[in-house]
């Protein structure tokens, strides 16, 4: 899956990445999950809060969310990002494509 590129301007929408809940049997069995970023210019996105830039990865449902107006500590470039669903011994995972753009050659 890709999601929509998204531009450093501090107006766009921050990228938002929802996850369909894996299917487990039994459905008493809870999820939990886990965010690994496999390529791109940084490997250590999956959370972070340092002012300028938010970034969450949530346990309970796999959802991921980006926003940013720092280029200079995270680089535009495609980033690769793996969400895994774990429960017990057994394991599955769904790679997502989240693009980070510079919108000062278009301005």
């Amino acid at each position: 899956m890709t999601l929509p590129p998204y531009s450093y301007t501090g107006v766009s929408s921050k990228v938002e990445f929802t996850l369909s809940p894996f299917t487990v049997d039994p459905p008493a069995c809870a999820v939990t999950y886990s965010c690994e970023v496999v390529a791109g210019p940084r490997l250590d996105i999956c959370t972070v809060n340092d002012g300028s830039t938010q970034a969450t990865s949530d346990p309970s449902s796999g959802d991921y969310s980006f926003e940013s107006t720092d280029m200079a500590n995270y680089p535009p470039g495609t980033y690769e990002i793996k969400v895994t669903g774990t429960v017990g011994t057994q394991s599955d995972s769904i790679t997502f494509v989240m693009e980070l753009v510079d919108p000062c050659p278009t301005a």
